[in-house]
Order: C-alpha cells, then structure tokens, then sequence
C-alpha cells in the first residue's frame, strides 16, 4: 500500500471522525504488544447491549470504532496506530 499522506498523531481523531459512517482501515499495536488490522466504522448503535463504561476513552486516547468483519465493539489505540485509510487516502502517523 502507498501512503499518500503524512499526518501527525494529534491530527488522526479529527480525520477519523470526519470517516462519520464511512467503513475505515486502521493497524495500530494493542496493548499487548500484538499489530491489529481492522476494518471499522463510527456511529453504529444497532449492537449496544445499554450501559457506560467506566471510563473515558478520549482521556486514553482510545476510539471507540464497530468492527464490521468480526461484528462487535473495539477501540482503536491512537497513541500506537500507525496507519489508516479513509475516504480513498491513505495515511502514515508520524509523530
């Protein structure tokens, strides 16, 4: 994949969350130290069991993201993503 765009870190939350609903693709390491791919998108509401969780996923720098492959709720680390693309570009994180 050619990455057309350079982006600092501090730039990936706005550009994902102007994805709105559009299907995205982002790698970025977990938290255990594994790469993950995933194919997502924002905003869908038809799978929430109700509920808030206990935290704030913005103060962690975490992006709550529905993973249309595997059906369910991830949240995307952006302190380690890496790359992503959306809405035909491609992006490489730098810092």
């Amino acid at each position: 994949m050619k990455y057309q765009r350079f982006v600092r870190r501090s730039q990936v939350r706005e550009i994902l969350l102007s994805a709105d609903h559009t299907i995205f693709y982002a790698s970025f390491i977990k938290k255990d130290g594994t790469i993950r791919r995933i194919k997502c998108r924002l905003k869908v509401k038809k799978h929430l069991k109700g509920g808030e969780l206990g935290y704030s996923p913005k103060e962690k720098g975490l992006l709550s993201v529905y993973d249309v492959e595997n059906m369910g709720y991830r949240m995307i680390n952006l302190r380690t993503i890496d790359t992503f693309s959306v809405k035909g570009e491609s992006y490489y994180v730098i810092d």
